[in-house]
């Protein structure tokens, strides 16, 4: 691997690609360096999935019932036991739906969008999600435009809850990437959902305009530079997150882990 990387290496970023490079270097070559396919996503990451397009269908004025029948007729490859788990998201993404009502009703709004996809270029202005200046693109799950001038961004989570300085930089990308989108925004708002914890909804800081250019480019231009910066050296990371590598079973470094934990 060459020496000579810039954070401009391997763009588009997005908060999951950079967070699979800031994990294991040597999953990030397996998949976009050597675009490897790797083992299928296990059960957390479909399900996950499933229960993503749920809430989004939900918001756009399904039932919940209707919006899970339609999501299983999409993703027709759910076992039974993940159809089993993400009917048993009905009750939470009825009442995040309800919070969600409940806000706009206290905060006049201008827009709610769904799963909308953003993306900036290196000068941290506004592009298309596929442009090939995309430096950076992220695919937000609830955006709220108010009337007040600032954005809230809302990012689902199905899993476990985690502090909320585990999704800061997360957080932090969607901040910008919102900002550099709605140039009429005065700041913006982040928060983490937890489906699963009855509608748990974690806040991030609030960044105002200036704050954002100030303090998350150059943050952010100095994380990127240092995360590609790993891959002068590719190597594997041990991890508990091996369990969930889709590369593992063709990993050698985690197989002669495995061969001598077994």
């Amino acid at each position: 691997m060459s020496k000579h990387l810039t954070m401009y290496t391997h763009q588009p970023w997005s908060p999951s690609k950079v967070g699979l490079l800031s994990q294991c270097t040597k999953a990030f070559e397996y998949r976009y360096i050597l675009k490897l396919k790797g083992t299928e996503s296990g059960t957390e990451s479909r399900v996950g999935t499933a229960v993503h397009r749920v809430q989004e269908l939900v918001l756009d004025g399904l039932s919940v019932l209707k919006a899970i029948d339609q999501t299983l007729e999409e993703i027709p490859s759910l076992t039974s036991g993940e159809i089993e788990s993400v009917r048993s998201f009905t009750s939470a993404v009825v009442k995040f739906k309800d919070k969600l009502d409940a806000f706009t009703e206290a905060h006049p709004i201008v827009a709610i969008h769904k799963e909308k996809k953003l993306a900036i270029d290196k000068d941290f202005k506004a592009c298309d999600y596929d442009s090939p200046e995309c430096f950076l693109r992220g695919n937000i799950d609830v955006l709220v435009v108010t009337q007040s001038g600032y954005l809230v961004i809302i990012d689902h989570k199905t899993g476990k809850i985690r502090s909320i300085d585990k999704h800061a930089k997360q957080l932090d990308m969607y901040t910008v990437l919102g900002l550099a989108n709605y140039p009429e925004a005065r700041g913006a708002q982040t928060a983490i959902h937890y489906v699963a914890y009855n509608t748990r909804i974690d806040w991030g800081p609030t960044r105002s305009r200036a704050q954002a250019e100030a303090l998350l480019h150059p943050y952010l231009n100095s994380y990127f530079t240092s995360q590609v910066a790993r891959l002068t050296e590719i190597k594997a990371t041990i991890t508990p997150l091996c369990n969930w590598c889709n590369f593992q079973q063709i990993c050698p470094d985690w197989l002669a882990y495995a061969k001598e934990t077994a």
